[in-house]
């Protein structure tokens, strides 16, 4: 599979698309989820690709976090990253760090209930349910890439520096540097 990664993609939107038709029928829709599971588990670079092209901004007011989580939790689930996946490494902990911070944004109560898109549109505020099972996979693949970093402490480098970038000019223009 790894050979064909536009066929993987466009599976991933089929199935993400047939996981947003059948959302009523709970047997269908875990079949889906294990099937994009399956394909999520056999490419990091696939993963990547998910959450760049279907950030938690373009989601819609009742549309499901399942297959962002199981996308995250994948990570998890593989016990090393190959020497062609490697250098993906800093991008893709900066992937998972502007993701958890996503999540949890509006969150505090003194946020306003209003959150906007850069655009100026109005952005989808997860409930704090949704938020905790996001934070939760995010963590535990952050702790999973923490443990197998080929060239420690790159992912803690990484993370503090996503971490702190988060909300700033910076973080949305300047393109993401290793140190």
């Amino acid at each position: 599979m790894m050979d064909f990664p536009e066929m993987q993609q466009q599976a991933v939107s089929l199935l993400l698309t047939a996981f947003e038709k059948f959302v009523e029928d709970e047997r269908l829709v875990r079949k889906i989820l294990k099937a994009l599971t399956g394909l999520f588990e056999s490419s990091y670079q696939l993963v990547s690709w998910f959450l760049q092209h279907h950030g938690l901004s373009d989601l819609g007011e009742y549309q499901s976090l399942d297959v962002h989580v199981e996308a995250v939790r994948a990570v998890c689930r593989t016990p090393y990253w190959s020497a062609q996946d490697a250098p993906m490494l800093p991008e893709f902990v900066a992937l998972l760090a502007q993701l958890l911070l996503d999540s949890i944004e509006g969150q505090s109560d003194v946020a306003s209930k209003d959150v906007f898109k850069p655009d100026g549109t109005k952005k989808r505020l997860l409930d704090l349910t949704e938020a905790e099972e996001l934070v939760e996979a995010c963590m535990s693949s952050v702790l999973h890439l923490l443990l197998i970093d080929p060239q420690p402490p790159t992912v803690l480098r990484v993370l503090a520096r996503s971490l702190s970038r988060h909300g700033t000019e910076e973080a949305n223009t300047k393109p993401f540097e290793t140190w």
